[in-house]
């Protein structure tokens, strides 16, 4: 076995857009999120929807934690600029949870729920729009 990473994270502020633009602005919102999380990926890597705000990504051919950082980093960066929403312009953030594997969890779900509560943990933080947080079993 080898190592992997798994990242989740969180639309920071979504909640607001939302309940401001509607649900056709907060679905056009999740497109141009989802568009800006592609472009910081590799192809190998995998990205999934979650449910509401929330997404995934596998990191394909995992180079060790440092890699699964500026990953996020990348990620971080894909909310720097606000989304163009018809006239309107939208920010939002994301927190970000990492499980590394195999210390983060020796299963997939493990591997989710580590990731998940680092999502949340980094969420809790409040030290920016944008944290990263990993944490162990």
């Amino acid at each position: 076995k080898g190592s992997g990473c798994l990242l989740f994270l969180e639309l920071a502020g979504f909640k607001d857009v939302n309940d401001s633009l509607g649900h056709a602005g907060g679905e056009r919102v999740l497109q141009l999120a989802t568009e800006a999380l592609r472009m910081r990926l590799r192809e190998s890597d995998t990205l999934a929807r979650l449910g509401g705000d929330e997404f995934a990504v596998l990191l394909d051919g995992f180079g060790g934690a440092a890699h699964g950082a500026a990953t996020a980093e990348r990620i971080r960066a894909a909310f720097g600029d606000p989304f163009s929403i018809g006239n309107r312009s939208v920010q939002v953030g994301a927190s970000i949870g990492m499980a590394v594997y195999p210390e983060g969890g020796g299963d997939a779900g493990t591997m989710m729920r580590t990731a998940d509560a680092a999502m949340y943990a980094a969420k809790r933080s409040g030290q920016s729009h944008t944290t990263v947080k990993a944490a162990r079993r």
